[in-house]
């Protein structure tokens, strides 16, 4: 990472549909998703560690029976340190955006969607000959300054992490300083007292130019530090950066196999100034020739043994600009390039003139100008969100721990990025839960659809209040060819219920990595009480038939009457059962002699197979 170079795609949008005849035939009432007619889930309320704005929720009242008495707070991720564990509880792969000292202005606080951040990095600090920090350089002061401090808190208010970058530059500055171990000790024991005194969760280590005899002391250095900072607090974190090249792989092992937990691929200054025209971060290498390109990259750093679930493939937010032969793509240089920087040009992107186009091979996006004056062509390369959707991509296919940013505020004035990254990283979403309407069991079927962030999806978890969860349970495969959004078969839940009434079943779907969803919930009615008849049968001879009838009121049912039983005893003798169960709400009663005491009793069934629990009953007058 430089200061001069600042070195340093499809829309995963998916239309949700559910095929509702499933949950029809299954007596199931589909509490659906966002987007969806009907009533929609219940939200819980984010906290704002949850790194989600909060909205507003529905709270249903329920008819009768317990609720939780408040929205539950989602329960922290996993702590960061494993291979498969996302830097941030919100996000289901790392976003690790730097922030350096110059973009740290009135406006980049305001510039910045926490909800799409697991990590920034502010950037940077340096040590001096002795290995003590500078504190007169441009980045300490900006980081220990009111705005740095106040960024730093707001991070992780919302859950995103804080790591301090600590940048050694220079392959004459670096043989020294890793030479010298009380240098070193020097710079872990300011490096600890300052990640202390800002509110920090760790330190990035960006060194560059190091020659390979030193990558041993780098790699104790890394481990020093990390050690330091985690006597200190047990989650803290660090993090290195390094190049595509075999040298930056053999770093990053170097790194990880002395306890980083995360390593940044700069995957950019793939071209110079001196380059031909396109991409600094090709996703393939346009050319004849073969050259290296961002999966180059990570093929280096496999065969090196660098972890996939480590890295972070860092990518630009700038490009570069070139003076070249002619208008078209592949046209050569006729003179250096030259960095650019979106926010600097946003008048330029705007204005009628250029037209972005887009090269599919590198996933990059260009724009061509004329000078009117000169009639001079210049090409202009930079990443644009429709180029970083395949880039992103490629992390999520490669299983990487995420995607990086460089630099955070180079993208001011332009629209899609923060959103790109939230389609593509954001957590598991429940979008629909089909639970029993009614039920008499207070064991039920709980079906749900979900659709996952950058991981799979692996389990579900539910919860009768949303705050204390039962432990996970794997998610049920989908059958056949249906939608990887559509309802799974479903998990059993057991109600903790004493009465009937209404209650909640909260649900959050978790990915491989253990990032969990917001709890969502739907309502499901406990119905363990029969119909009620309101009135006695009455009785009557009927001349017309020669016979005694009976007839009575229709039961009610919230669940609806599913038909009547209904026993007759005459004067003293035995009850004897007429009907079983009917749903007809008269009968005739041949061969009972007119003068004979007749006694009728019924009691109704409702659609559950609850039973009233005491008959109506009818006597005739003797």
């Amino acid at each position: 990472m430089t200061a001069t170079l600042s070195s340093r795609g499809a829309a995963f949008a998916a239309i949700v549909f559910f095929v509702g005849g499933t949950a029809a035939a299954a007596g199931l009432a589909v509490a659906p998703g966002p987007g969806w007619a009907g009533v929609a889930l219940a939200d819980a309320t984010p906290s704002p560690s949850d790194g989600i704005t909060p909205g507003e929720s529905p709270s249903p009242t329920p008819s009768s029976g317990p609720t939780p008495s408040s929205e539950p707070t989602p329960t922290p991720g996993p702590v960061i340190g494993s291979p498969t564990s996302p830097m941030s509880a919100h996000l289901s792969g790392d976003v690790y955006g730097y922030l350096p000292y110059w973009e740290m202005d009135a406006g980049i606080e305001a510039s910045l969607d926490w909800n799409a951040l697991s990590a920034i990095s502010l950037f940077s600090v340096t040590q001096g000959s002795t290995g003590a920090l500078t504190h007169s350089a441009a980045g300490y002061v900006a980081i220990t300054s009111d705005r740095g401090r106040r960024i730093a808190a707001s991070a992780r208010a919302r859950g995103v992490r804080v790591e301090i970058t600590f940048t050694t530059f220079g392959s004459t500055k670096n043989a020294a300083f890793f030479a010298s171990a009380s240098a070193q000790a020097t710079t872990i024991a300011e490096l600890r007292a300052l990640v202390a005194d800002v509110g920090a969760d760790g330190v990035n280590v960006d060194a560059e130019l190091i020659a390979g005899t030193w990558f041993p002391a780098y790699g104790q250095f890394v481990g020093g530090l990390r050690a330091a900072l985690t006597a200190d607090n047990p989650n803290a974190s660090v993090s290195v950066a390094t190049n595509g090249n075999i040298s930056g792989a053999r770093m990053a092992k170097v790194a990880v196999d002395n306890g980083a937990d995360r390593v940044f691929l700069m995957g950019y200054s793939y071209r110079s100034a001196g380059s031909d025209p396109g991409a600094i971060a090709p996703l393939h290498y346009r050319g004849s020739t073969p050259k290296l390109d961002l999966p180059g990259s990570l093929d280096l750093y496999a065969a090196q043994g660098v972890p996939n679930g480590r890295i972070i493939l860092g990518l630009p937010y700038y490009g570069m600009t070139w003076a070249t032969a002619g208008p078209a793509l592949g046209d050569p240089a006729i003179a250096g390039g030259g960095t650019f920087t979106p926010k600097l040009n946003v008048d330029t992107l705007a204005a009628a003139g250029p037209t972005l186009q887009y090269d599919p091979g590198e996933s990059v996006s260009w724009f061509v100008r004329q000078d009117p004056a000169t009639g001079a062509w210049r090409q202009t390369f930079y990443d644009t969100p429709q180029s970083l959707g395949p880039k992103y991509q490629l992390a999520i296919d490669r299983r990487l721990a995420g995607v990086g940013i460089w630099a955070l505020g180079y993208d001011r004035g332009l629209t899609g990025y923060w959103d790109l990254l939230k389609a593509a990283f954001g957590p598991p979403k429940v979008l629909a839960i089909a639970v029993p309407q009614r039920t008499r069991s207070l064991t039920i079927p709980v079906a749900v659809g979900a659709s996952p962030g950058s991981r799979p999806l692996t389990s579900v978890r539910l919860s009768a209040d949303g705050k204390t969860w039962a432990l996970p349970v794997p998610l049920p495969d989908l059958v056949g060819g249906i939608d990887p959004m559509a309802l799974r078969p479903p998990v059993s839940w057991t109600l903790a219920a004493t009465r009937d009434g209404t209650y909640r079943v909260w649900v959050q779907a978790i990915d491989e990595g253990g990032t969990r969803s917001l709890p969502r919930s739907a309502t499901v009615v406990l119905d363990r009480t029969g119909p009620v008849i309101p009135a006695a049968p009455t009785l009557w001879w009927s001349a017309t038939a020669n016979a005694w009838r009976a007839r009575w009121p229709a039961g009610v049912d919230p669940a609806g009457v599913a038909g009547y039983r209904v026993q007759l005893r005459v004067g003293t003798g035995p009850w004897q059962v007429v009907t079983p169960l009917s749903t007809a709400r008269s009968l005739i009663l041949p061969g009972i002699g007119r003068r004979s005491v007749i006694t009728l009793a019924v009691k109704a069934s409702d659609q559950l197979g609850n039973w009233a629990t005491s008959y109506v009953v009818a006597r005739s007058a003797p």
